[in-house]
């Protein structure tokens, strides 16, 4: 969750922790806990940045844990009222949902474009590419599962707003 302080009108900031556990269908349990600081700032009404960064630890039961950095910087220009454009830069952390221990390190770019429909419904089509590092460091098992892929995605997304608190997505990522 976070925790956000409104510098003034074009600066916010603030941390942001998250914990939780992966039990896997097979193998042992692995836990996470992430500590982050986020900001934006607009300079103009069509113009904005966000950076969030931090450390998020990894750790299996009997295998000890590791620290990774995380890090998101985002770029957005609003060329009308409903649509807008953004660059970002990434790396994130997840979970191999097929092989035991595996986390998997995946930075990467991504454009995208947003386009409001009817203030309620939102299309968004993003492109990118990412490369993704399997480690296997808190494997049973080290340098089996090792290894680094790169991909190019597009994924297209729909979002309607139920109301202010409640949103609905349905997209695909190719």
């Amino acid at each position: 969750d976070w925790v956000d302080y409104k510098y003034s009108n074009k600066t916010s900031f603030g941390p942001g922790v998250a914990v939780g556990m992966v039990v896997p269908n097979a193998g042992p349990d692995q836990y996470y806990g992430r500590v982050q600081v986020r900001s934006t700032w607009k300079p103009t009404g069509k113009l904005s940045f966000a950076a969030k960064g931090g450390a998020e630890i990894r750790g299996v039961s009997g295998s000890g844990q590791k620290v990774y950095p995380i890090f998101g910087l985002e770029g957005r220009y609003a060329m009308s009222e409903k649509t807008s454009f953004t660059v970002s830069v990434f790396q994130q952390l997840s979970s191999s949902a097929d092989v035991e221990a595996i986390n998997i390190v995946r930075r990467g770019v991504e454009a995208g474009l947003q386009q409001k429909i009817f203030d309620r419904y939102e299309f968004d089509f993003g492109v990118g590419y990412a490369n993704s590092d399997y480690d296997d460091s808190l494997a049973k098992v080290t340098g089996g599962f090792a290894r680094s892929d790169n991909t190019f995605f597009v994924h297209p997304r729909f979002t309607a707003t139920i109301n202010r608190w409640l949103e609905s997505t349905v997209g695909v990522e190719y």
